[in-house]
Parts: C-alpha cells; structure tokens; sequence
C-alpha cells in the first residue's frame, strides 16, 4: 500500500473511532473486543437501512434511554 493509502485509511480509522466513542486501540485488541467492534458495525449498518426520520429519532431515542438507564 501507498503511504497516501495507509494515510486515508488511518485518518479514516480515527473517525470511526470517535464516532463510536472508543479509542482506535480497540481495533487491534485482543480477540474479546471483536464482538464489540462487529456490533457497532451492525448497528451502523442498520442505522445505514432506516430511511424514514421519526425511525431514526425512535431509534436514537430508544438507545439514549438504555445509556441513561446504565449510567444510573
């Protein structure tokens, strides 16, 4: 790969990262950490398939008050 290549891909990584709220550590961590980065993906796989606002409010909604819930 070309330096600009892996230079994409890294400043790409990072995004992901912060968009998941994780470091970019947890990408090359132990296996334990795979289901936590395969289930982000599917979330924002799914996420990618809600095509209708009120949806994706709902969704968001419902996964705020999970975090809220598990924050108390």
């Amino acid at each position: 790969m070309s330096k600009h290549h892996d230079s994409h891909l890294t400043r790409s990584l990072h995004r992901i990262a912060a968009l998941l709220g994780v470091p970019v550590e947890d990408f090359y961590e132990r296996q334990e950490r795979v289901g936590v980065v395969a289930d982000a993906r599917e979330c924002l796989r799914l996420w990618s398939l809600i095509r209708a606002d009120d949806d994706r409010k709902r969704v968001l909604a419902f996964m705020r008050d999970v975090v809220d819930d598990e924050q108390r």
